[in-house]
């Protein structure tokens, strides 16, 4: 179907494992127009990007000053399962995250372990100091970092917060789905929470978007907060019960304990056990 458009469009391409590179039409990014294809195109998780110029965003923009019509090219499930899902290449030459990475000053009390590291994929940018963790939804496959020297958070490849949830693409037959507030505390207990027949998801921030809780409604699963009771972790409580019609069960404890991605096994299945 695309190559059809290419075709149509007279537009150079070639193909690669997972997509296609493409001339990039943004003109004002190549002045004597781009002839040696360096657009990347990607039908699977619909998004380019231009090696070249840094032109991207979803197909639909790709062709917006042309007279094609542009069909829904969103097919993710297919993509999982034949390609390692990570959008942009030019993450694959950070290394593989080490033990030694998690003991830098913001991760070592973050009960991360190498099981994490492998299961996850994590990996490391020793440029900016951030542990880099793959983002794959239905909506959006990209990469969000944390630094290793203080709190912060580094987008990779334009990843919005809002549109989706870190782990959904994990979702298992366990009828009961817990939501915690970001990738280091689903990193720490997405195997103990599998132990207890849940499955787990992060949203990245404490904030729940309506976008959010209506994939999360979707799921049909009984839905469980796990959220430290600090001013974020409430304000993502509200906003949950405001969007979210079904019974949500919440799980509360002292601020003093932290949050999941600080915590060792028995406190959290403590935790688990009153609710």
């Amino acid at each position: 179907m695309i190559e059809k458009l290419f075709n149509d469009l007279e537009w150079k391409y070639k193909t690669f494992e997972g997509g296609y590179l493409v001339s990039c039409p943004n003109k004002s990014g190549h002045k004597n127009g781009d002839l040696r294809p360096s657009c990347g195109v990607w039908p699977a998780i619909n998004y380019f990007k231009c090696w070249g110029c840094g032109h991207r965003g979803p197909i639909e923009v790709l062709f917006e000053d042309t007279d094609v019509e542009v069909p829904e090219f969103l097919d993710l499930g297919e993509f999982e399962e034949k390609i390692n899902p990570i959008l942009d290449d030019s993450i694959l030459h950070f290394r593989s995250a080490n033990f030694a990475d998690l003991k830098t000053p913001s991760f070592k009390h973050r009960n991360l372990n190498k099981n994490c590291i492998k299961d996850l994929d994590l990996r490391y940018d020793e440029d900016n100091n951030n542990l880099i963790f793959p983002v794959r939804s239905p909506e959006l496959v990209g990469a969000v970092g944390r630094y290793a020297l203080g709190k912060g958070v580094h987008n990779y490849f334009g990843f919005s917060t809002g549109k989706t949830l870190g782990g959904y693409n994990r979702l298992t037959d366990n009828p009961k789905l817990a939501i915690v507030e970001g990738w280091t505390c689903l990193a720490n207990c997405y195997r103990w929470a599998d132990d207890l027949g849940y499955d787990v998801v992060c949203t990245f921030t404490a904030n729940v978007t309506k976008k959010q809780c209506q994939m999360l409604a979707d799921t049909g699963k009984t839905l469980h907060f796990w959220y430290d009771q600090d001013p974020a972790g409430k304000k993502g409580v509200r906003s949950a019960e405001q969007n979210i019609d079904d019974l949500i069960f919440f799980a509360e404890w002292s601020p003093q304990l932290g949050d999941i991605g600080s915590m060792d096994h028995a406190t959290f299945l403590s935790i688990c056990e009153e609710t």
